[in-house]
């Protein structure tokens, strides 16, 4: 039971990193994008 909560655990915490992965990267993406068509 302790061994199946700490691989839960686990995998929350590689979510969570890869949700902020993912957010970090959109969000370079756009400004890029809006840097893009400022200077347009």
């Amino acid at each position: 039971m302790h061994g199946r909560g700490a691989a839960a655990e686990k995998l929350l915490e590689t979510i969570c990193h890869r949700l902020r992965v993912g957010l970090y990267i959109e969000a370079q993406i756009n400004h890029v994008k809006a840097f893009g068509q400022g200077h347009n």
